[in-house]
């Protein structure tokens, strides 16, 4: 039992190490994309050849709103800026590691202590696209990421009792074959002997009970325990293991099941009852599960195994080990589902992919522009003109484009402070709409509203709900034809004022629906060139940061409903 033990606690330790690298590599990439941006934004203003002062204070800017300390460093090393101030006090930092990868490969990263040797600094540089050799670091200290690693050490330490619970489980299978220590049987014989008749043994029968042959008859009658200490231990394993979110299986030295928790049952699709003393093989369904653990019940000690499982292809990495009891070898397999893990890669993925598209369409239609200038065509005033004010478009879209990137994920970061207030839901909603009149009646548009007067109040921040109505607003002008209507509504509903903006435009396929609130997801293909793709994405958390959610019903041809949650304001707010 105690090598079952053993071999838990080593796993549980392999666990946490594997989740410890899991935080620090999450916190690197988040780091990394904010370096990127902030590259991103740093290089825009190199290229508009801002005032010094105005550049100092976009990196101030971004450095209070990204939470990290920013530092632009030229060709030599010298330090060119930085958020705290200390130009002077930062010294030459050609030496440093980060930048010289930067320099060498793109982007670099590394890890030092403060000044105090308290507290871990991560970071993080981009080399500026524009000037090459010039580079952008940001600096974030490990605070919130070793509080977190704590955390995961304290809970990996209660889940340490797996330890325990797994020897619990095998001694309940050895309890179920009769396997009872002569010893204890021993020490029972002489109890009783001694005149304790109120000693107790659990004794099934078998091959040991030639221990308690000289049990003299006065023990008849002894009445037995209701509930040894064995059995309540062997229930409070059993809860633990149910309440494990990994799937775990024991089977005998055969491969027979013995016993599996819940999260087994459901990722392997079978209930207890069903899949106890069948084969293992039988029950999974996989040829590559079942020679795992055929190859950790011949002593093998095979590597962690990661397969698509089952029809809708889940994630599953699977470990077997083989434990020995006294008389028996169990094979012990772990079931974790990555699923989640795997979707959230690809997010990131597609997320870094996307936004590396847009920013590059823009920049090459800038290059082919000046370009163009610089082969003769900035002699002709009209043409000179007409590129120049394409220019000047692009690096609006840019702009836009970083901002809204930066305003999103301080948004998924839970970062933005709302400004919450008791407002008139019909004021804000009718600000947001004539905030875009003019770009409604330029395409022909008639907005409306239908905004009752005894709305209550609620409880919101209304700048916030001003860009969520600005937002849907300037997506049904982009796809409702001239003629047609735009409708601002609200109606108290379930204890919560819902907010609309309706359009009379082309509507949206059901098949679009689902990815509709999606980073940089466009439904219409025809337009894909407008807008960033991020505003509806942004409306979402605006909303669920507010605790409400966001809707929408729509039909080809016949337009579009967006919905939203504004909490009332209650007795306890005042």
């Amino acid at each position: 039992m105690g090598s079952i033990g053993l071999i838990t606690i080593v796993a549980g330790g392999f666990m946490f190490f594997a989740a410890r690298d899991a935080l620090v590599d999450r916190h690197a990439e988040a780091l990394e994309d904010q370096a990127r941006l902030v590259a991103a934004v740093i290089d825009l203003d190199i290229q508009r050849d801002v005032a010094a002062n105005a550049f100092d204070l976009t990196i101030v800017r971004l450095s209070t709103e990204n939470d990290v300390r920013i530092t632009v460093i030229g060709r030599d090393g010298t330090v060119i800026a930085d958020s705290t101030g200390d130009v002077a006090l930062t010294g030459n930092l050609a030496g440093r590691p980060e930048v010289n990868e930067a320099r060498r490969d793109g982007f670099g990263s590394a890890e030092q202590p403060d000044e105090t040797g308290e507290t871990r600094l991560f970071f993080a540089a981009v080399e500026i696209a524009s000037v090459p050799g010039a580079v952008v670091r940001v600096a974030s200290p490990a605070t919130e990421l070793d509080a977190a690693i704590g955390r995961l050490r304290r809970n990996m330490a209660i889940t340490m009792g797996t330890a325990v619970l797994v020897a619990g489980l095998v001694v309940y299978a050895l309890a179920g074959r009769n396997l009872v220590p002569p010893q204890k049987l021993r020490n029972f014989v002489g109890a009783v002997d001694a005149g304790r008749l109120d000693s107790n043994v659990e004794i099934g029968g078998g091959h040991v009970l030639d221990e308690v042959d000289s049990v003299p008859s006065k023990t008849a009658g002894v009445p037995s325990s209701p509930t040894s200490g064995v059995e309540r231990d062997l229930g409070r394993f059993e809860a633990v293991l149910q309440r494990l979110t990994d799937g775990v299986v024991l089977t005998d030295r055969n491969g027979e099941i013995m016993q599996l928790n819940e999260a087994a049952e459901r990722m392997l699709g079978a209930p207890m009852a069903a899949a106890v003393g069948r084969p293992f093989v039988q029950i999974a369904r996989d040829h590559e599960l079942a020679q795992l653990l055929r190859r950790a019940l011949a002593g093998e000690e095979p590597a962690p195994l990661t397969i698509e499982y089952g029809l809708n292809r889940r994630a599953i990495r699977a470990t077997a080990q083989l434990t020995r009891g006294p008389r028996e070898r169990l094979g012990l397999m772990v079931l974790h589902d990555e699923t989640e893990l795997r979707r959230l890669e690809t997010v990131r993925r597609e997320f870094v992919a996307n936004v590396s598209h847009e920013l590059r369409t823009p920049l090459a239609s800038i290059k082919a522009l000046v370009e163009t200038l610089e082969a003769g065509a900035i002699d002709d005033q009209a043409i000179a003109a007409d590129f120049l004010g394409r220019i000047v478009g692009e690096v609006d879209r840019l702009a836009l484009l970083v901002d809204e990137l930066l305003d999103l994920a301080r948004l998924e970061s839970g970062r933005v402070a709302l400004r919450l207030e008791a407002v008139s839901p019909a004021e804000v909603l009718t600000r947001g709409g004539e905030r875009l009149r003019p770009q409604i009646e330029r395409g022909g548009l008639e907005l409306r509203f239908a905004l009752p007067a005894d709305l209550p109040l609620v409880r919101v921040d209304p700048g916030r709900i001003e860009q969520v109505v600005i937002n849907l607003v300037h997506n049904a002008i982009k796809f409702t034809p001239p003629g047609g209507a735009i409708t601002i509504a609200a109606l108290t509903k379930n204890g919560v004022v819902e907010g609309s903006v309706s359009d009379t435009g082309a509507g949206i396929s059901p098949e679009e629906l689902p990815r509709l609130f999606e980073r940089f997801h466009k439904a219409d293909r025809a337009r894909r060139s407008e807008g960033t793709g991020l505003g509806l994405a942004i409306v979402k958390h605006i909303i669920g940061a507010h605790g409400g959610a966001v809707s929408v019903e729509s039909e080809l041809d016949h337009g579009s409903t967006f919905r939203f949650d504004m909490p009332l304001i209650t007795a306890v707010d005042g």
